[in-house]
This record gives C-alpha cells, structure tokens and sequence, in this order.
C-alpha cells in the first residue's frame, strides 16, 4: 500500500475543501450560476437559478440554455460565446432570459470558460443576476428626469437655482433668460444675484434684512412665497412673485427659485383702483345732487303751501 506523503496529502485536503467551499457558495447563490457544454445543454444547475427560473435542477437538467433565451437574443448569445471560446476578454454582457411562466427577465450575465489540469476548455459556467427591477426603476426615473426636462424648458415661469453660501444663481431655464433679457443661460449664471434686483446695495449687502430673511425662512420652513422687485440686465425694474423652495440632492441643500413677473397684473390692479376712485367720486356727487333736488322739492311745496294759503 502506498503511503500519501504528508504535504501532498496537506495540499490535496487544502483542495478539497477549497472545492467544497466553493460547491457551499455555487449552491446557496442568490444568482442563478449553471454550467453547460458547448452545444448549451445545461449540466449544472444551482438554488439561484431554481428561484429566478422556476425550474427544478431535474427539470433544469433536461434542457438547453437557449430554452431560456428569448429569440431575439439568440443571435447576440452565440456571438458572445464565440468569442469567449476564441480568447476574446468578454466575460460580461447585460441580456434577457425567459422564466418557466413566460416572463421576460433583464439578467446581467457573466460568463467563466471551464478548463481541465491541462488547460482544455470543457464547458462554460456562468452567472445570471435579476435586474429586472433596476431596470424598471431606471425607466421610472428616466421619464421622471424627461418630464421635469419637457416642465423645466417649456415652463413660462422662471425657474433657477441658488446655491450656498454666496447664493449666487448656478442655473436657469430659458424663461428665465428672457425674464431677465440675458444672450444665454451662461450670462445669467455669471451675473450676481444683487445687480438684478434694487433690493440689494452695489456691494452686494441687501438694503434690509429682507433678502436675508426671505432665504432663511425658505430654508427653515422648506418654501417660501413672496413678491420682489427685481431688475432686468437693461435696467428695467419689474415686480414678481417668488416661490423659494429648498431642495436636498446629494447631502447638499439648495434652493429653487420660480420667479413669476407680475408687472401687468399690478397694471391692471392700478386700473381697478383708479375705476373704483372715479365711481366713489360720481357716487358722492350724484349723492349729492338728489340731497340738493330733494330739498329744492321740499322748498317748492312749502312756497306752494304758502301761495295757496294766500
């Protein structure tokens, strides 16, 4: 009987439990891990891919990895393989995979060619992970991002924002360009916040503790609604209402400025005003003159009273 030597038989268990690691994790993946041979025919199949397929290893077993390839994809899995098989360094790529129910799966697969001691590629062994649920998240927050796109460019209101601590204005849509009569959004952004409206000193200090109040609040309270006067880069004063609204974005704060002009609404309230001032006036007079009419009656009678006594 021959004799393992002591350090081989030390390296051959090192191997053995490395392999038996190695089978505990392939097995208990949350990522569906198979192995098939060159034609597709799977030959190894873990939990992972029981729960993200619905099938069983037996039932897994019997099929072939194009089963679970959507037609469309056929094409784009066997180019892939091709070229792992040819030496190429592709060993990841985002695909699709059909589930047992008919369900359409978006998987991002990483793929390991398998090779003996002596360096002879027997089969291919690869890692299929769901993303079907970031993918949808992704569509979610991409047609978020175009909506406030389509709202932010084609708004009529301006819209800007400010940032901390100087407060000077980083962005502004194309409403806010015209608001302010500047060439592009780049002169805006360069323009200090205090040469557009009166309400601030050349320096840059407000005239009052306004403007400074105004944030604070916006800042504490999360909003803050008021009206403004601001200044257009021609120098031409017009009043506003402003809408400041405190936004959180990567651990920073900052605020959103939507700033409406409000110039012919104040017209058309001193229009109003001056048509109330001139019917209080005819009010008054034609009140007036019945109190004269009145009396003027009152004195015909008594003259008549008095010429018929006579």
């Amino acid at each position: 009987m021959t004799t393992i030597p002591e350090s081989e038989y030390q390296k051959l268990q090192a191997r053995l439990n490395e392999a038996s690691r190695m089978v505990t994790v392939v097995r208990d993946s949350n990522d569906a891990i198979t192995i098939q041979d060159f034609e597709g025919k799977i030959t190894a199949w873990n939990r992972g891919a029981e729960l993200m397929y619905g099938y069983s290893e037996q039932e897994a077993l019997k099929k072939n990895i194009w089963d679970l390839t959507p037609p469309d994809k056929a094409t784009e899995q066997k180019g892939f393989n091709r070229r792992l098989l040819a030496g190429e360094a592709v060993t990841s790529l985002e695909t699709q995979r059909l589930t047992k129910d008919g369900r359409l799966l978006d998987v991002w697969m990483t793929v390991t060619k398998l090779v003996d001691e002596a360096g002879k590629v027997i089969g291919i062994a690869s890692t299929e992970r769901d993303i079907t649920g970031r993918k949808k998240a992704e569509a979610v927050l991409k047609e978020s991002e175009e909506r406030f796109r389509i709202l932010y460019e084609s708004s009529q209101d301006a819209i800007m924002t400010l940032t901390p601590p100087s407060w000077n204005f980083t962005a502004g849509n194309p409403a806010t360009i015209k608001l302010f009569r500047c060439k592009d959004e780049a002169e805006f952004t360069a323009t200090a916040p205090w040469h557009l409206s009166p309400e601030f000193q050349p320096d840059g200090r407000p005239s009052s503790d306004k403007a400074k109040e105004m944030i604070e609040t916006a800042m504490r309270q999360g909003t803050n609604f008021f009206e403004w006067t601001h200044r257009r880069m021609n120098g031409e004063d017009f009043p506003a209402t402003v809408l400041l609204t405190r936004v959180a974005m990567g651990g920073e704060s900052f605020l959103q400025a939507t700033v409406r002009d409000i110039s012919e609404d104040k017209r058309k309230e001193k229009e109003i005003a001056s048509k109330m001032t001139e019917l209080e006036q005819y009010y008054k007079v034609t009140m007036g003159r019945e109190d004269r009419i009145l009396k003027l009656k009152q004195e015909v009678k008594e003259l008549k009273t008095r010429l018929g006594e006579e």
